[in-house]
């Protein structure tokens, strides 16, 4: 039996999100929740996640990876200043950037025009503006990701959850949306089926979903140099939440290394990355960890117990020196790092796998 994709949606919402099209039926309830995830952090509750574990168990050195990063070309992206991230999803790259609204913006990788030996990322003409109602819901985009929960009616698999991530002031929002109405629209007008306080972050949000154990799970990270951590959230619990320390939500929470941008997954390694800057606001560095041999990890905790990632061996780029922001594969040796510059905001690399 074949279920029209707007059908699809609508059984998501029925079955993983039963209360997110009466909360957010009103555009007062949407913006209500946005002004209350931007207040200060002073405001706020403590977070019940930031409780300390009985104890940290340094995480094995064997879950880094470190292949070899070798610039490529660069290049400045159209249509685009600020950017935050850049994600691949259905062969396109989508890259958030902060400009007069938050906006998603769509690009191909071009490898076959004059110049073969330098790829490109070429606008669609395709992008949505992360506004509701004309108001601005996330001026900062920090995450855009999808969460296959093989969730099924009838024996007919649901569509992907879709996330978004926003930083405002040091605080994370984060948004379950309408992909594939966003994407048509291009605002977030009657897309929105969820809003999540992130309050089990200290420093912002930036959700990306993984596979740890055979299981997706939605990573996000703190930026900072201090309390900063690598939480695993269940994402069905995350898309009817309205704090992420509501029960449920948080799988697992892991000390990280700090200045964590984004967050990446790349699939056909089965690996995470680490998005990061080397010092407040400069320097690119990158974390690779195993994800099987994170899952293995996580698994032999005992109670109280919770994996300390950092000290995990990293890739550094010592001739960017600008403010990285995003990280993305394109194929299995290409990849491209996005900064907030105005020009030259595209560092394509070559990644040599070990």
């Amino acid at each position: 039996m074949k279920i029209a994709p707007h059908r699809r949606t609508a059984l998501l919402i029925a079955t993983l999100v039963p209360l997110a099209l009466t909360a957010c039926a009103g555009r007062e309830f949407s913006l209500a929740a946005r002004e209350d995830a931007a207040r200060p952090v002073t405001e706020r509750g403590t977070s019940a996640s930031r409780s300390a574990p009985v104890r940290l168990v340094p995480a094995p050195a064997s879950l880094a990876l470190t292949p070899r990063v070798t610039l490529v070309s660069s290049q400045t992206l159209e249509g685009v200043t600020y950017a935050q991230g850049i994600v691949m999803h259905d062969g396109v790259a989508y890259v958030l950037a902060d400009m007069d609204t938050g906006v998603v913006r769509e690009f191909s990788l071009a490898l076959d025009h004059a110049d073969a030996s330098t790829p490109r990322l070429d606008p669609t003409g395709r992008s949505f503006a992360c506004t509701l109602g004309g108001d601005d819901l996330a001026p900062h985009p920090t995450g855009l990701t999808w969460a296959d929960t093989g969730a099924q009616i009838e024996g007919v698999d649901l569509p992907p959850l879709c996330f978004v991530g926003d930083t405002v002031r040091g605080v994370g929002t984060i948004f379950t949306i309408d992909w594939a109405r966003a994407r048509d629209s291009g605002t977030l007008d009657d897309a929105i089926l969820n809003i999540t306080r992130d309050d089990a972050a200290s420093n912002g949000t930036r959700p990306e979903a993984v596979v740890i154990g055979g299981r997706t799970l939605i990573a996000t990270s703190d930026y900072g140099d201090q309390d900063n951590h690598l939480r695993l959230y269940d994402p069905a619990a995350l898309a009817r939440a309205s704090l992420t320390t509501d029960s449920g939500v948080i799988v697992h929470a892991m000390p990280c290394g700090s200045f964590v941008q984004s967050i990446r997954w790349i699939e056909g390694r089965n690996a995470i990355v680490l998005v990061q800057n080397t010092t407040p606001g400069l320097g690119y560095r990158l974390t690779f960890i195993d994800a099987k041999a994170l899952g293995v990890a996580l698994g032999a905790l005992g109670e109280g117990e919770a994996l300390d990632l950092r000290g995990l061996a990293s890739v550094d780029l010592p001739d960017l020196t600008d403010e990285l922001e995003g990280f993305t594969m394109l194929t299995d040796d290409l990849g491209v790092l996005v900064n907030s510059s105005t020009t030259d905001n595209a560092h394509f690399v070559e990644i040599d796998w070990p």
